[in-house]
């Protein structure tokens, strides 16, 4: 089976698009629709998932997953039409996690001034009319380019033009989609001189990607909180969300073209993408996470303050003092 993922920015026209391919009931043909799940708020996003770009690479996951779970069933889909804003980069990282299908994405596009009409009348959505809306088209024109993916230009075409295209090229390419080549179920390993072959290895219905050189493992987004589940107490907060930012890495996604930032703490320090929220963890720090969980961040945002101070040159002795009151102070603020 192969999924066709059809993105672009508000305004492209996609759900438009889709809504009129799904009307001719093509055999075969199935559509789906990204934001039919529901998009929490801002706060929920940020509360639960750790913001918008990891509510994101989640959803899309759990559609993948959920599309590719028709592949087993025996009703005749061939080709699954999803709907949704997300970004090319990253269905691409997650296809190596749906088995037995091909992903592709084909990128919707118009021109700024028509894509502010139509918000603006139509969709009667005047505040996605915007230059912070004008970026996100640019970016996702930049990543269609980058990862040479067919685009449709609506500018000047109606919802039934844009799904005579769409339609053409369900036809022209089968069972397959155009971009399918960018399936990949074998990714190197991006740990720390290592070059091995990461493989798919499933644990309790959860596959992730292990390493079978350093034996690190690949988590895409929310899997390392399903994979703790089991060694951390039922009240026990996910995981994924508490993990801080530290910097930029030096090191590429497996499944992306982003470079890796590292998060964590200073005893714990993990390689994460930006982009899709996979994460990168070397097997004695699973071992580690299994064991006792994440660190107290209290405990070590002390334990690294202390350390800075002595560092500084106070004795010991006054750089407790100094910690002591600047605790107090930010109690009390």
């Amino acid at each position: 089976m192969s999924i066709l993922v059809v993105t672009g920015a508000s305004g492209a026209g996609k759900t438009a698009a889709v809504q009129a391919l799904a009307a001719r009931n093509l055999p075969g043909v199935r559509c789906f629709y990204f934001d039919s799940i529901g998009v929490p708020s801002a706060d929920t996003m940020e509360r639960e998932y750790g913001g918008g770009d990891a509510w994101q690479a989640w959803a899309t996951q759990q559609w993948l997953t959920r599309i590719g779970a028709l592949a087993a069933l025996p009703d005749g889909v061939r080709v699954a039409v999803l709907d949704g804003q997300t970004r090319p980069s990253l269905v691409v990282g997650l296809t190596g996690s749906v088995p037995r299908c091909d992903v592709g994405v084909i990128l919707l596009d118009c021109a700024a001034d028509v894509r502010h009409a139509r918000l603006r009348g139509p969709r009667q959505q005047p505040e996605l009319a915007t230059d912070q809306m004008d970026d996100w088209a640019a970016y996702l024109r930049g990543e269609a380019a980058t990862l040479k993916l067919p685009v449709i230009d609506t500018t000047a075409l109606g919802p039934d033009q844009v799904a005579d295209r769409l339609e053409a090229v369900i036809r022209r390419n089968g069972d397959t989609v155009p971009n399918a080549s960018v399936t990949a179920s074998r990714v190197r390993c991006p740990g720390p001189g290592c070059r091995g072959t990461m493989m798919p290895e499933t644990r309790d219905g959860i596959t992730v990607d292990r390493c079978e050189r350093c034996r690190g493992l690949w988590f895409d987004a929310r899997e390392l909180d399903q994979w703790l589940a089991r060694s951390l107490p039922a009240d026990a907060p996910p995981t994924e969300g508490r993990i801080p930012r530290r910097g930029r890495g030096t090191r590429q996604c497996p499944h992306c073209v982003e470079t890796l930032e590292t998060a964590g703490w200073s005893g714990l320090v993990l390689d994460r993408c930006p982009n899709c929220r996979g994460l990168f963890v070397e097997a004695h720090e699973i071992a580690q996470m299994e064991a006792g969980g994440l660190p107290d961040e209290r405990v070590d945002f002390e334990r690294r303050l202390r350390n800075a101070l002595h560092a500084a040159g106070y004795a010991l002795l006054s750089a407790d003092l100094i910690l002591l009151l600047l605790l107090r102070f930010l109690r009390r603020s």
